[in-house]
């Protein structure tokens, strides 16, 4: 994203190239079970206003978007809620509509109370979990391409990870 991040930040953050550990995928369906099997519906049929991180870690995390996320484009805002953290200079280019944000989650009254969405169009209640487990399904009769995905959080309880991602 060299060309679209944003270099507001004067905070370092340093990356590291990846290099798997292994030669072949170590896993096998059994490591992906959870100890609840059941629908994640149920448990997110109520709205769940928490921020998952303290005041220092969400600082922390704003900084880091403010670095990595792109000033144009369309983020693809995965596993999400009420608050996304998205720095000011993010949230003016949404405003501004040089950055539109697509979210899936799977509480609508959280989804409705972020305002990176701009409203119900871009945002949808889907549960990667099950398939297709490609998020963009739920925009399926647009052709859309993300410049930028934004996972936090909630991604250990996914069971679909390979598949949701590849998609």
């Amino acid at each position: 994203m060299s060309s679209t991040s944003s270099a507001a930040s004067s905070t370092a953050f340093p990356t590291t190239p990846y290099k798997p550990r292994y030669d072949k995928w170590p896993y096998n369906a059994s490591d992906f079970q959870r100890q609840d099997e059941n629908d994640d519906g149920i448990f997110y049929r109520q709205p769940r206003l928490v921020t998952h991180i303290d005041d220092a870690a969400i600082a922390r995390l704003t900084s880091y978007y403010d670095t990595v996320l792109p000033t144009k484009g369309k983020i693809l805002d995965m596993c999400t809620s009420w608050k996304s953290f998205y720095s000011a200079s993010t949230k003016i280019a949404v405003q501004k509509g040089d950055v539109e944000v697509f979210g899936v989650g799977l509480n609508a009254e959280e989804m409705a109370l972020n305002g990176l969405f701009q409203g119900e169009k871009r945002w949808r209640v889907m549960d990667l979990n099950k398939p297709p487990h490609d998020p963009r399904a739920g925009w399926s009769k647009e052709d859309l391409k993300f410049d930028a995905l934004r996972l936090f959080c909630t991604f250990s309880f996914s069971v679909a990870e390979i598949d949701a991602l590849s998609k």
